[in-house]
């Protein structure tokens, strides 16, 4: 079965069910996607590296080579860590 079929079958089921019913599915509908958008948030080692370099040159302020070497550390341990997950 393709998505577009899925997603048919789905919301010819969800037609069938009552007022109730149909608000839970919205309400696990809605779940579902938080948790896939938070695990593909957890899994992006660019974006999270990112966020640690103007964290840290917010907090530190520019202080040159020594920030980028910092940033480059923390990218290099979080693709360790990555790499040890698998």
């Amino acid at each position: 079965m393709s998505v577009p079929e899925i997603e048919a079958e789905i919301e010819a089921e969800i037609e069938e069910l009552g007022d109730e019913r149909r608000q839970e599915a919205d309400q696990l509908r809605e779940e579902v996607g938080a948790t896939a958008a938070e695990l593909t948030a957890r899994f992006d080692v660019r974006a999270r590296a990112r966020a640690v370099k103007e964290e840290t040159v917010a907090r530190v302020g520019w202080r040159g080579p020594a920030v980028v070497a910092a940033v480059a550390v923390v990218a290099v341990l979080l693709a360790r860590r990555r790499r040890r997950a698998r």
